[in-house]
């Protein structure tokens, strides 16, 4: 009979190897949740206000009548002239800004209202000189509206105040603004 002599693993051969295998399957998991975290698309976590559904507040209560009351009886509107039997009601417009620089003049305006159709029309005018009318189309923005712009060149054009006019129209709505502007 003989007998195989067993060799023995010392005990730092030991743990040599078990720190290996730990570090072999640490690596393994991190590869396995980086890969898995690159596959899966990005999630954007928003929180809203809360809701309250509970009763309206005195304030909400007597804002909410005098809206009503005011749209429910309104017939001031401008009358319509889309074809329509109804009134036009009435948009805020305001000239936001009127700069002059290298002979134009540049005009914006703002609508009060979230409209993304209808005719901006400017009109310039003098006393004793030619009245220049200008049309732009309305931009939409996020709570409101604009038109697209004008541009009047203001080579021979008389110097002083001139009457500026910004009309707003679509199907429902009408509105206007008016500024001195001074031509220098």
């Amino acid at each position: 009979m003989k007998y195989t002599q067993i060799r023995k693993i010392s005990k730092g051969k030991k743990i040599a190897i078990i720190a290996g295998a730990i570090l072999v399957l640490g690596l393994a998991a991190g590869g396995f949740f980086y890969v898995q975290a690159q596959q899966k698309p990005a999630t954007k976590t928003t929180t809203q206000a809360p809701v309250n559904y509970g009763s309206a507040t005195q304030d909400q209560v007597t804002n909410g009548a005098t809206i009503k009351s005011n749209s429910a009886t309104s017939t001031t509107g401008t009358p319509n002239t889309s074809g329509s039997d109804q009134p036009l009601g009435d948009a805020s417009v305001t000239i936001t800004s009127a700069n002059q620089s290298g002979g134009v003049l540049t005009i914006r305006t703002l609508i009060a209202a979230d409209v993304s159709t209808g005719t901006c029309t400017l009109t310039l005018e003098k006393s004793g000189e030619t009245t220049i009318t200008q049309t732009a189309g309305v931009q939409a923005e996020a709570s409101s509206s604009t038109c697209k712009g004008f541009t009047v060149e203001t080579v021979g054009l008389a110097k002083g105040d001139w009457t500026t006019t910004i009309t707003y129209q679509n199907d429902t709505l009408k509105g206007s603004a008016s500024q001195t502007i001074t031509i220098q």
